[in-house]
């Protein structure tokens, strides 16, 4: 499996979120940039020790995760199913210029980052 694939992470057992919750709640207010992945050690901007915070405290409360790209393209069926809306509907934003999309041919293509920005300025995120 590719590195740049979606990933889906399921929610975690009770006893992994709970040691998960423990370790968030214990971590120190200023976190190093580093991270150590079997012994290799990163140096990561605040920015990804914050996504990565994010992420563990998401996992911690019980919720699934997905880790994809922005650029990513989707039809306007996983379109719809992200946004919890109908594909018809997905169809009639693109139309009106709501949801940006691009065409393959003549099937329609949305970016996760448009679904995403779309999904923010509806406040469905």
């Amino acid at each position: 499996m590719s590195i740049y694939e979606k990933r889906a992470t399921l929610q975690l057992s009770d006893s992994d979120r709970r040691a998960l919750a423990h370790s968030l709640e214990t971590l120190p207010g200023d976190v190093d940039h580093s991270l150590v992945i079997n012994g290799h050690e990163l140096d990561i901007s605040e920015n990804i020790v914050q996504s990565v915070i994010d992420m563990l405290t998401r996992l911690a409360e019980g919720k699934g995760v997905l880790v994809g790209s922005v650029d990513e393209l989707m039809t306007t069926g996983q379109t719809a199913e992200f946004l919890g809306i109908s594909r018809t509907y997905v169809i009639q934003l693109i139309d009106k210029g709501l949801l940006e999309a691009e065409y393959r041919g003549t099937h329609r293509r949305i970016t996760m980052g448009s679904a995403i920005a779309h999904a923010k300025r509806t406040q469905q995120l």
